[in-house]
């Protein structure tokens, strides 16, 4: 986004925040850290506090997965202290409030709602999926990747 927002100083930056726990379970799903044997050449700044989390799992998948989003979130919050033009909207918000966040958007964006953007979006429906977390993990899954969150999730509004 730095790099971005040098470029070009008036661009707006729009960040969909989504529950890490459900973040974690999709990456879990998709295998993306199956079988990671350095967590530092899997994900790309790694704390050491990362890291010795990781490594003080046993090098669990599940730590990594939770680990992926906290990289993530931290990155965010460092860069968006230095962009004007920044909002972010929780993925959860959206679903379950969709006109009240497209409002906020549009705002943000100098727009205003037409009828062409309007019907198309009375069109759009919207599932919140974040229940697979809980659905397709076991609840030790859950707990162990809740634990890894716990501080993010509560410090950007999520309860655990």
């Amino acid at each position: 986004m730095l790099y971005l927002n040098e470029i070009f100083p008036e661009c707006k930056f729009i960040h969909v925040l989504r529950d890490g726990r459900a973040v974690a379970y999709e990456i879990l799903k998709a295998g993306w850290l199956n079988n990671i044997t350095d967590i530092r050449k899997a994900l790309v700044d790694v704390s050491e506090e990362y890291v010795n989390e990781w490594l003080e799992s046993k090098k669990d998948q599940r730590i990594a997965a939770a680990i992926r989003w906290k990289i993530a979130i931290d990155e965010i919050n460092k860069q968006k202290k230095f962009i004007k033009n920044f909002i972010q909207i929780k993925y959860e918000d959206y679903v379950n409030c969709k006109w009240y966040e497209v409002n906020r958007i549009l705002e943000f964006l100098n727009l205003e709602m037409d009828k062409n953007l309007e019907k198309a979006m009375s069109h759009y429906k919207l599932r919140n999926m974040n229940f697979l977390f809980e659905k397709n993990l076991s609840s030790i899954d859950q707990d162990i990747i809740t634990r890894s969150l716990e501080v993010k999730l509560v410090q950007n509004g999520y309860e655990t």
